[in-house]
């Protein structure tokens, strides 16, 4: 958690940290975490799995745009403002419930348009190798619609089941071109 929010903290000015830890026994120190970011807000709930905290989180906050999702296992590295296209991105295309941008990113999608010089594009239905269907939208860091992400709640056990519902729904996943982080995370999985 703390390489991750310092990363960000490098290459973005944070306003706000928000954490919603699910951990019964966190990697991080919670009060000096506290301390080192003074507009920190964590919520606690102990072991109830990432669904259950995601769905409590965003009923206990209600933003319409999460400027930034982020997992604890990620480093960021932008040299760009990225939220601030990302949020313009949103605005613009009302069908999207989220922008990301991965560096090595699985997604397909084909990067034919531009923002401010950025070029993105739309993710598209792939299969993973091992055979999982992924159609868009991912628990991976990213600027996200709220409002659309309530809409699913309660979330289904998977997250590629959540994908799908989210893009038959009509929803779009955008990639930005230009990476900003990285998984840093040794291959862990949710699953």
């Amino acid at each position: 958690m703390s390489q991750t929010v310092a990363s960000l903290n490098e290459c973005t000015e944070l306003r706000r940290i928000i954490i919603h830890e699910d951990s019964k026994s966190p990697s991080y120190n919670i009060q000096a975490f506290e301390n080192g970011y003074p507009n920190t807000l964590i919520y606690k709930t102990e072991g109830i799995g990432q669904h259950k905290s995601i769905e409590m989180f965003l009923e206990n906050n209600k933003e319409k745009i999460l400027t930034l999702f982020s997992e604890e296992d990620w480093s960021f590295f932008a040299d760009y403002d990225w939220i601030k296209i990302s949020v313009k991105l949103l605005e613009e295309y009302p069908n999207v419930i989220k922008v990301l941008a991965r560096k090595g990113s699985p997604h397909l999608c084909k990067h034919t348009k531009s923002a401010f010089g950025i070029p993105y594009g739309f993710i598209e239905p792939w299969q993973s190798t091992d055979g999982i269907l992924w159609h868009g939208f991912s628990w991976n860091p990213g600027v996200t619609r709220a409002d659309y992400l309530r809409e699913f709640i309660p979330f289904p056990k998977w997250e590629q089941d959540l994908s799908e519902k989210i893009y038959n729904k009509g929803y779009r996943v955008i990639e930005l071109g230009r990476p900003v982080y990285e998984h840093i995370g040794d291959n862990k999985s949710t699953h």
